[in-house]
């Protein structure tokens, strides 16, 4: 459940419940007729990417993922664009890493950070070092987990992508959450949860109350506990987000 909750986060930061899954459908059905009369572009190549993400393996649809991440890396190799190269790289990553196929999904993201540091796309670059932080703290190797998360976070940083900068900072304080180390987790949550507010990111803070309830029940502090469970079912309520309802 963890390795879900951490690829959902991943590159767009949102979880999908309820109304928003509804909302998502259309926008699915929206870009396949999209598809069938778009030019064979840049555009089309977006497009495939997208639907490898939406359409495939946020929903679990991993042979559909790969299809569409195939199809549009062909498209891109063709075109010669290689952001689009670099996002196929990493959707066909993200379905080896929710299988659990660590070594494959590896070999794919560090494909994506390569060609992303060759033509200087540094959200392509950020992005893969989060995600290559992601297989390492699933391994448990949490050093190398947090090498990449800052990596991630200082480029997040540079460019002004708020978002990147909360999901990091989730990230680096549930490595330190697994290492028992409440205080630095606790600080980074609260970093998090300041941002997500700042940006009206509700799924990133119903995300971040969760984890900082998590953190005082290890620590014993039941009210404050119940207290940051009961904000976070609130808040995912709000959204109709069933899975967020349902962790609270």
């Amino acid at each position: 459940m963890k390795r879900i909750l951490l690829i959902i986060l991943a590159l767009t930061g949102l979880f999908v419940g309820g109304g928003k899954a509804y909302a998502q459908d259309e926008k699915i059905d929206s870009l396949i007729k999209e598809l069938k009369t778009v030019e064979e572009d840049t555009n089309k190549v977006n497009i495939l990417n997208k639907l490898s993400e939406i359409g495939g393996w946020r929903i679990g649809n991993y042979d559909t993922a790969k299809y569409y991440a195939q199809t549009a890396m062909q498209l891109a190799e063709k075109l010669g664009y290689k952001k689009g190269i670099t996002g196929a790289y990493n959707n066909i990553g993200n379905v080896y890493y929710s299988q659990g196929n660590f070594q494959e999904a590896l070999k794919n993201y560090f494909t994506s950070l390569k060609i992303s540091k060759e033509i200087g796309y540094k959200k392509g670059v950020a992005y893969a070092y989060n995600n290559i932080g992601l297989i390492y703290n699933s391994q448990g190797n949490y050093p190398e987990a947090l090498k990449n998360y800052f990596a991630s976070l200082k480029i997040f940083e540079e460019i002004g992508d708020k978002g990147g900068v909360a999901y990091n900072y989730i990230n680096i304080g549930n490595i330190y959450y697994s290492q028992g180390n409440y205080p630095e987790a606790l600080k980074n949550f609260l970093t998090s949860l300041k941002i997500y507010e700042e940006i009206g990111d509700k799924g990133g803070i119903a995300r971040t109350y969760n984890n900082i309830g998590s953190v005082y029940r290890n620590q014993g502090n039941y009210p404050e506990a119940l207290k940051n469970y009961f904000a976070a079912l609130k808040i995912n309520e709000d959204i109709r987000n069933k899975y967020g309802i349902a962790r609270a």
